[in-house]
């Protein structure tokens, strides 16, 4: 209903097929209804690869699309790749592709981006890794990745007054 809110605590990109049209879902549901979606540690590493200009990025990231296959068939890069009529090979000249991808994608790049890393309603801190502490002004000046993925966030014995909604997988074990 129009009353209703979501919250989508990161990690959007590469858990299962058609990564491009569930970012894409995302995007237009944000347009008509209240929808938050924070930035997860794999929606930035594959937001951070596609934008980067460092070869050796742009191939860790080519490689691991090939190795992606054996799990979910496309991943996010090749599905972005196949749009464009590119195929995904270990060899492909990223330095002609990549600016390609930057602009036929500019929109769901740009609503990567854009995503927060932290959330704060008042009563609850909704994050995908976990932070250090409820301070959210200290935390604005240290790296952003640092709440996108925090593995052992339940085992550090933090204790905090608002409650603290994570969403990274390691958590919830």
């Amino acid at each position: 209903s129009a009353d209703d809110i979501l919250v989508i605590v990161g990690d959007i990109l590469e858990k299962g097929p058609d990564s491009l049209g569930l970012l894409r879902e995302v995007m237009r549901l944000s347009k008509s209804h209240t929808v938050y979606t924070l930035m997860g540690n794999v929606d930035y590493w594959r937001y951070r690869g596609v934008m980067t200009e460092d070869k050796r990025e742009q191939r860790d990231l080519v490689s691991f699309s090939l190795a992606a296959r054996k799990w979910w068939g496309m991943s996010f890069l090749e599905e972005l790749l196949t749009e464009i009529g590119v195929h995904l090979t270990e060899d492909m000249d990223t330095e002609a592709v990549f600016p390609r991808l930057k602009e036929h994608f500019r929109e769901e790049l740009s609503f990567l981006k854009s995503c927060p890393a932290i959330l704060d309603t008042g009563g609850m801190i909704f994050v995908h890794g976990g932070i250090p502490h409820e301070n959210l002004e200290n935390l604005k000046t240290e790296e952003r990745h640092r709440f996108l993925k925090w593995d052992r966030f339940l085992s550090e014995g933090l204790s905090f007054q608002k409650t603290v909604v994570v969403g990274h997988w390691p958590v919830t074990l």
